[in-house]
């Protein structure tokens, strides 16, 4: 894919960008790409395998050797990529400077805070599985950086979001059971107890409601909603094949289930680079 109209070099082989699954076959492209997505410049893209290829691919020399200098030198995010905004004028010296400031904002987060944001721009652009493992990330650090439970909680909360988009009911369910239990607002509530509903456990749903006092009045309204959600997206043909595979798991066929969910988001996840071209 490319992004600006190309002045140098293209690359007959891209380097991919896995976060956001991007090629990118030249400079410019790059260079937009690092300036549009300040909050996932870290080692998985600013490593050797870039300097390699700028080398190799665009035969850009003297930029790849600059630029493993600064990286060798554990040199800042903003160091490290300038060479590559020089080599095109693509930013002014003001532009640059701005951005600098936007760059050295985030980098000054705490380690387990720069990793929720990134989590949480991955999730807005709809790189759910990616943002799930970088949530993981973040809650493996919560022993080394200390955060309180609001900032735990709304990592669970939004880890449970990512896992619905990708349909995993009980590991969404699972996630927010845990958001409730740091931060029990309102809305976690809901967003728990739908998990459970969508999951196929109106019991379990009746039965959490009722530990927590949820009205009957209230419960009652959820669901309605609910329904006519659901009932949306089972008439859709990816609906269907859910609603099939779901009856795996109701039956105790867990390896059935398993496979044929593993082939429902293989599925999903063709049809999403077939139609973005990603």
């Amino acid at each position: 894919m490319s992004y600006i109209l190309c002045k140098t070099k293209r690359s007959e082989i891209p380097f991919y960008i896995e976060n956001i699954s991007v090629n990118i076959y030249s400079i410019e492209e790059l260079c937009f790409y690092l300036y549009h997505n300040i909050y996932l410049l870290d080692e998985t893209i600013l490593n050797e395998r870039l300097c390699y290829w700028l080398r190799d691919e665009l035969g850009m020399d003297v930029l790849a050797r600059r630029m493993m200098q600064l990286l060798d030198q554990e040199a800042s995010v903003s160091a490290v990529i300038l060479p590559a905004f020089k080599e095109i004028h693509y930013l002014s010296h003001e532009e640059f400077r701005m951005f600098s400031v936007r760059l050295n904002q985030f980098e000054s987060q705490p380690r387990v805070t720069k990793q929720k944001i990134k989590g949480d721009y991955l999730f807005g652009h709809e790189k759910y599985m990616n943002a799930v493992k970088v949530y993981r990330t973040c809650l493996s650090m919560q022993g080394k950086d200390i955060t309180g439970s609001q900032f735990t909680g709304s990592v669970y909360h939004n880890m449970g979001c990512a896992y619905a988009r990708l349909l995993q009911m009980d590991e969404a369910k699972e996630c927010f059971r845990k958001a409730w239990e740091y931060l029990s607002t309102h809305s976690v509530l809901r967003s728990y107890l739908t998990a459970v509903y969508m999951a196929g456990d109106e019991k379990e749903m009746d039965e959490e409601a009722a530990k927590v006092g949820v009205e009957d009045k209230t419960l009652a309204e959820l669901k309605q909603k609910i329904e006519e959600t659901r009932d949306s997206l089972w008439q859709t043909h990816s609906g269907e094949r859910y609603a099939g595979i779901l009856e795996y798991k109701k039956q105790g066929k867990k390896k059935e289930y398993e496979e044929e969910m593993d082939r429902f988001l293989a599925e999903l996840t063709d049809g999403y680079h077939r139609n973005t071209g990603f």
